[in-house]
């Protein structure tokens, strides 16, 4: 397949054919970015899981490498839903074309169920209804997307949830949300991600990241029998 083509069996196109005249200029603007939009996507999460996996454990087995992958890509999916809908002003509508995008990704429809999320399995879900879902079933008052990709970052590269791994994994998601707005924003709008934002971004992370390991060695600290 072409990926700078649609799949021509994508099951979200023909609802997305029959949206009201008032969205439709949008709605049709958005789907010629859907192949674009699925390569960049899938680019940034392969390129980010290979960061994480040989940063924090080389010896992640390629099953679990590409389910970090696929984790990444619901966390973009997730931030891409808040422009669609922006854009198109309907919830449903935003759903669909986020269903499109990932279908032209994988070839596969968004996919949530309550046990996976129950038994821990969030990472074989894709799609952003998971994110829901868990909050729905585990109210910790977390913030959703981080919790549950914190939860499977620490699954699925350290082959445990405690908190100091899923703290560690929670915290990539300023990294990951960074670098998407800047991917989903010249894709969408033509903007430029500079040099100078580059570095910005860069700065940002590093501070956040000195962060992190400040609060993982204190929870170490109090926690002695813990640690990576």
């Amino acid at each position: 397949m072409d990926p700078n083509c649609l799949r021509t069996n994508n099951p979200f196109l023909p609802s997305l054919a029959s949206v009201s005249a008032e969205i439709r200029p949008n709605v049709d603007a958005i789907i010629e970015l859907v192949p674009v939009l699925a390569v960049s996507l899938m680019e940034f999460a392969r390129y980010y899981a290979g960061v994480l996996v040989n940063q924090y454990n080389k010896r992640t087995s390629d099953q679990n490498s590409q389910y970090v992958v696929l984790c990444i890509l619901d966390v973009q999916l997730n931030q891409l839903f808040g422009h669609f809908r922006q854009a198109v002003q309907d919830d449903a509508v935003a759903a669909r074309l986020v269903g499109a995008v990932l279908y032209q990704a994988l070839g596969k429809t968004p996919h949530c169920d309550d046990q996976s999320i129950f038994l821990g399995l969030s990472y074989k879900l894709r799609g952003s209804e998971k994110y829901a879902a868990a909050a729905r079933i585990f109210p910790s008052g977390h913030e959703p997307v981080g919790a549950t990709f914190g939860r499977e970052f620490a699954q699925l590269i350290y082959g445990r949830t405690s908190n100091d791994v899923v703290m560690l994994g929670t915290s990539k998601l300023m990294a990951i949300g960074l670098y998407t707005e800047a991917n989903i924003r010249g894709i969408l709008f033509g903007e430029e991600f500079t040099d100078e934002d580059r570095a910005r971004v860069e700065a940002r992370c590093a501070d956040h990241d000195q962060k992190t390991n400040r609060e993982v060695q204190e929870y170490w600290r109090r926690n002695p029998t813990s640690g990576l």
